[in-house]
């Protein structure tokens, strides 16, 4: 998987949880100590959340990281054996 595309289907994990739990960008971003702009910016796929941001935003939506990202390691493993 190329790390673009990663990077947006992190993006799109994001924006889904947050949004099935009903939580704002600007909630979000409160709670995890960084700002909307930030916020906005990972879920569209144009700035790449460092680890410790990644963290504070999964700890805000009640997530585990390793399930979070249980699905890229689904789609590594289909590009591998493609």
């Amino acid at each position: 998987m190329e790390k673009k595309n990663f990077y947006k289907l992190l993006a799109a994990n994001i924006k889904l949880t947050r949004q099935l739990k009903g939580i704002t960008q600007e909630e979000l971003a409160e709670k995890a100590g960084l700002s909307t702009t930030h916020i906005g910016r990972i879920e569209n796929g144009k700035a790449e959340p460092k680890v410790h941001s990644y963290y504070k935003i999964c700890a805000v939506l009640g997530i585990q990281i390793p399930s979070s990202l249980e699905q890229f390691k689904i789609q590594m493993d289909r590009d591998i054996n493609e």
